[in-house]
């Protein structure tokens, strides 16, 4: 139902699109066959949201080449299916030596299609065809960012859930390995994690998508802040996705070297994972990460709290590891400047400790 609603809104900016860019050259200007207002409209639209101002003039540069390319070539070669396959590959060819990208390449050669294919119809344009092009590309950023722009948060909101709840899962599958000191699944816990590269991956592409929106589109200013909190937290989520990584390791090798590891390690990893949940649903509910920066600072403390107890390397690796991933869970949620956390730190890793009793 949610990629419905997506398709749908996406299917609204795309009939607009094109029907704009046909009346403003059909109806308003006298071109006859405005074939590449609307077909550069809905491309506007089609490309990646993650860079849509640059992509769209990609895709004019592209058309200008197929244009160019094909133009000359129908007027010396006729047209032909030998002369649109040659066509085509020239149009690529000359793109590429202008170092064009994908978009570029794509775009020059079905526009030398395009133009090859309607050329009957064709043969005196009343303005040029890559003002056409120009008037289609410009269409279709003025109803994505100015009539009917996309929810960006509801893109940054779907790619963040990916990564919080994979990140707090493997955590807390990873302190349930501990417990039952099972190799196995701290094993499937490590195989998952490659999945949560490509997630980061997802999200970040969301939020530069979605900055570009709130920067552009007046609609959507009011979710800037949202945006912006979110984009603030990418680095440090970045870096709790590497911690997770190394923890998840040295569990799966304290338990193969047989090491001893008390139970507050498991506690720790069980806080970590809940804290990163939490933190997920306080950035997306725009309250202060309160809840997240307690459950981090309990994770440091149950930590040290075992390493006094006494454990191996791989343990001693985990403490480490439940600290610097609390460090970049309090950072990631910004309830405190970098020296002010790395305080908050130290004083968790030292609360309510007491020594051994003889």
């Amino acid at each position: 139902m949610r990629d419905l609603r997506d398709t749908s809104l996406v299917a609204v900016q795309a009939a607009v699109a094109a029907g704009l860019a046909w009346l403003f050259t059909h109806d308003l200007m006298g071109n006859p066959v405005p074939v590449f207002a609307p077909v550069t409209a809905i491309s506007t639209l089609a490309v990646s949201l993650n860079g849509r101002v640059r992509r769209t003039f990609e895709l004019l540069i592209g058309i200008a080449i197929g244009v160019a390319v094909g133009d000359l070539l129908v007027e010396w070669i006729g047209v032909g299916s030998v002369q649109i396959a040659l066509i085509v590959a020239l149009a690529i060819l000359f793109a590429t030596l202008l170092g064009g990208g994908a978009a570029v390449l794509t775009q020059a050669a079905s526009t030398a299609v395009l133009l090859v294919a309607f050329q009957p119809q064709m043969t005196d344009p009343v303005i040029p065809r890559f003002m056409e092009a120009l008037i289609g590309g410009g269409t279709g950023l003025v109803v994505a960012t100015l009539l009917i722009p996309l929810n960006p948060m509801r893109a940054v909101d779907r790619a963040a859930k990916a990564v919080f709840e994979a990140v707090t899962g493997d955590l807390r599958e990873s302190a349930a390995a501990m417990t039952d000191r099972d190799p196995a699944r701290a094993g499937a816990v490590l195989d998952r994690l490659s999945r949560i590269r490509e997630y980061m991956g997802d999200l970040d592409d969301a939020l530069r998508s979605g900055r570009e929106t709130v920067r552009f589109a007046p609609l959507r200013w009011r979710q800037r802040r949202a945006i912006l909190r979110y984009s603030a937290s990418l680095r440090y989520l970045d870096k709790i996705v590497h911690d997770a990584g190394t923890l998840v390791r040295r569990t799966l090798a304290a338990i193969e070297g047989t090491e001893r590891l008390p139970e507050g390690l498991a506690v720790a990893v069980r806080h970590l994972g809940d804290a990163v949940g939490l933190l997920r649903e306080e950035l997306k509910e725009g309250l202060k990460p309160e809840g997240a920066r307690e459950l981090a600072l309990l994770a440091v403390t149950a930590a040290n709290k075992a390493y006094a107890q006494g454990v191996g390397f791989s343990g001693s690796v985990i403490v480490a590891q439940v600290g610097a991933t609390a460090t970049d869970i309090l950072l990631a949620a910004g309830t405190a400047p970098e020296e002010e956390t790395r305080r908050l730190i130290r004083h968790a890793a030292i609360r309510d400790q007491r020594p051994e009793q003889p």
